[in-house]
């Protein structure tokens, strides 16, 4: 019998985990997928193995308790230049404990059976929820794991399809460079930081700014007006993606730059706008909205160019609201971003306003 391959991962589809026995001659097209199909088996059958031999030509796996209690269960697999496949060569299927020395699932139900199990969720929705995976092995294998142990099962499988983290950063030049070809007028600005050490000088990536050609001529015919805030990276290294967004005749926001940098401050954001400045647009007296970041406060004072800085009052209401717990004040507050009032009317309301903020405990 030989075993089919599964390209990309170590699923053995004709491998029946839970028959009773392995058989001499049977196949496998690598060293994983020998291993992962012992696993298996112990998993549906309880009982702890353990490898006591393992070379690049050959895989011996024992039951558990063969040093203490010289039991004689033993499956060895090894692989000839002939014809490449790793066979069964001798397989011993007799037990005389009983099983119950060694946790299962600590010795066979390690991160390369999460991966197995999860693969097929990693490339069809890598954002699933952790959750997911303790139900799909509890579902295989009628057990359960910890969120620890599924969340490196789901960075192992992660690694394994999509690459690693460093990987991806030294892709970053690549990627854009490849974006500009195919998008021709796209807009790209690296910052490198140059570390001196043993060996020379090293560049380390520092931020990146892009805007897309498609964004570049909608603004064209946008208001001059951009919205920009900033959101925190959440995963393996941190940092903030930095975004201004517009809005078109029908009131469609068209999100035109983006960049990546390492945190808010006012160089950063004094970069940012003189990008867009730069490479996206020379409009003059373009208006800026935002929340009250110091550092982009600051970088409105810098850059030139006639921008002038309103606060976003969406954040004014949402910070006001979190000291004054009075939502009448709180509706008033907001109809100031959407009617035009009047100056009695305004001034009435700023009056209350200013009381409110006054004497409210």
């Amino acid at each position: 019998m030989t075993v089919d391959h599964y390209e990309g991962g170590f699923e053995i589809p004709d491998f029946d985990p839970t028959r009773e026995h392995f058989y001499i001659g049977q196949r496998f097209y690598t060293k994983k997928e020998a291993s992962l199909a012992v696993k298996h088996w112990a998993l549906h059958n309880n009982r702890a193995l353990t490898t006591s031999r393992s070379k690049t030509w050959e895989l011996e796996v024992r039951c558990y308790s063969y040093k203490t209690n010289n039991c004689p269960w033993r499956l060895r697999v090894t692989s000839r230049a002939d014809d490449g496949f790793w066979t069964v060569r001798q397989w011993n299927p007799h037990h005389t404990c009983d099983g119950s020395e060694h946790n299962v699932e600590s010795t066979q139900l390690d991160v390369n059976v999460i991966v197995d199990a999860v693969m097929h969720l990693v490339r069809s929705r890598p954002h699933f929820r952790i959750r997911l995976i303790q139900d799909e092995i509890s579902h295989l294998f009628q057990r359960q794991i910890s969120y620890r142990k599924a969340w490196y099962g789901k960075q192992r499988a992660m690694e394994m399809t999509y690459g690693n983290w460093e990987e991806s950063y030294n892709k970053l030049q690549d990627f854009f460079n490849e974006v500009q070809s195919r998008n021709p007028g796209t807009q790209v600005q690296f910052r490198f930081d140059d570390l001196i050490g043993g060996v020379g000088v090293r560049r380390q990536f520092r931020s990146v700014f892009w805007s897309f050609r498609p964004c570049i001529e909608g603004f064209r015919h946008c208001p001059p007006v951009l919205v920009v805030d900033g959101t925190f990276l959440t995963e393996k290294y941190s940092g903030t993606l930095l975004m201004a967004s517009s809005f078109d005749g029908n009131h469609n926001i068209l999100t035109d730059d983006f960049a990546i940098v390492d945190k808010e401050s006012i160089d950063t954001w004094v970069w940012f706008l003189h990008c867009i400045q730069e490479l996206v647009t020379d409009r003059q007296n373009i208006g800026a909205i935002s929340d009250r970041h110091a550092g982009l406060r600051a970088a409105m004072d810098q850059i030139g160019g006639g921008w002038v800085w309103r606060w976003c009052s969406r954040h004014y209401e949402s910070n006001y609201n979190s000291h004054v717990k009075d939502p009448n004040m709180k509706a008033r507050l907001k109809s100031i971003g959407k009617l035009s009032l009047t100056t009695a009317a305004f001034s009435k309301f700023h009056w209350r306003f200013a009381e409110t903020v006054c004497y409210s405990p």
